[in-house]
């Protein structure tokens, strides 16, 4: 009997409380039947899921008694909400942690919305909160599935970044903006987007945009100059990298290593000499603060992060890399990138 009443508190401990607790949001004065209800879908039991949302525009979002809410009115038009997701299948040992997702939508007066999500994952993901996270927006009226939105950023959410991700986004964001004008002159796909004649003025204004914020919260936050010559090393692990960029520090055969800067823009050229000739690798890179990021120059995806101390400057191998790089390429192993450390030394 005691184990039975354990378990039956499990459940309800996992299953959370019964009931639909709903926030409105009218500052227009509308009629009920006039606004929109947007509902999560929450599943019940020990192995089910939770949603509850957080906030609506910015405005905190709790119900009475503290309660959580699952359901919101709002009035017709596009709003930004923050949902907390939590997959009791994650993890059995860490009911605690959950996921905020952040999404936007045009909602319709008078028609009801439920927000999905859904994660795929392996057993063994089970058990250390991994999978692929996805989700849609089911509308209930119509049946239309829409898809999620990320709002746009703001300058604010710049500012708040880590120095590293301002500057890692910064560079990715430079080489979206190269590729998007592709799609002028044929096609090209970037993630799960396309971009052809019909939308590239959108993608291009869209992503300019962006850009145009990175680069202002930098100059706002300021930057190192780093500007000269160099030595480097780098650590054994390094030769498995399957990085130009660290290997030929690691192998001690450069002749030279340059940084040259233009504000936060800058690049570290790699010079060897073969055969009594001297051919430069230029790796793109980016200084934020006392961070400075570099892109290596062969896998547009392939980020170094580095810290500066005085002359030093340490890069270690963003292993977040290993999620694009397919299988049949031969990735590099993460016991490889996370023991990796290149140091350069103004000279």
């Amino acid at each position: 009997m005691r184990y039975f009443s354990l378990l039956l508190m499990l459940v309800a401990i996992f299953s959370g409380c019964s009931g639909q607790s709903v926030r409105t949001f009218n500052d227009e004065g509308l009629k009920e039947q006039e606004l929109a209800t947007v509902y999560t879908s929450e599943k019940e039991g020990l192995f089910g899921t939770f949603m509850a949302f957080v906030s609506v525009d910015g405005v905190s979002v709790r119900g009475h008694f503290d309660k959580s809410v699952d359901a919101v009115k709002v009035t017709p038009g596009k709003h930004t909400y923050v949902v907390k997701f939590h997959d009791n299948s994650f993890s059995l040992l860490s009911s605690d942690q959950h996921l905020l997702v952040t999404f936007e939508f045009d909602a319709i007066s008078g028609h009801e919305y439920i927000i999905h999500f859904v994660v795929d994952k392996t057993l063994a993901q089970r058990f250390t909160y991994g999978g692929k996270f996805s989700g849609w927006i089911e509308d209930k009226t119509t049946g239309e599935k829409l898809a999620l939105k990320k709002p746009e950023p703001t300058l604010q959410d710049t500012l708040d970044m880590s120095a590293q991700d301002l500057a890692l986004g910064y560079l990715s964001m430079k080489h979206t903006v190269r590729l998007v004008a592709i799609g002028d002159r044929t096609p090209i796909t970037i993630g799960k987007i396309t971009i052809n004649k019909n939308n590239v003025e959108e993608y291009k204004a869209k992503f300019e945009g962006r850009l145009s914020l990175y680069k202002q919260a930098i100059k706002q936050r300021g930057f190192k100059t780093l500007a000269g010559k160099y030595k480097g090393e780098a650590t054994k692990s390094c030769a498995g990298s399957s990085s130009l960029f660290a290997a030929l520090i690691q192998q001690q055969n450069l002749t030279a290593i340059e940084i040259t800067q233009d504000d936060m823009d800058a690049q570290i050229i790699l010079t060897v000499e073969q055969k009594g000739k001297q051919s430069s690798l230029s790796n793109p890179a980016a200084v934020v603060e006392s961070a400075m990021v570099v892109n290596e120059a062969t896998n547009s995806d392939y980020f170094f992060r580095g810290d500066i101390k005085k002359n030093l400057i340490t890069f270690k191998p963003d292993v977040s890399v290993l999620k694009t790089w397919p299988k049949w390429a031969n990735p590099p192993s993460r016991k490889n990138l996370e023991k990796c450390i290149i140091t350069l030394e103004r000279l």
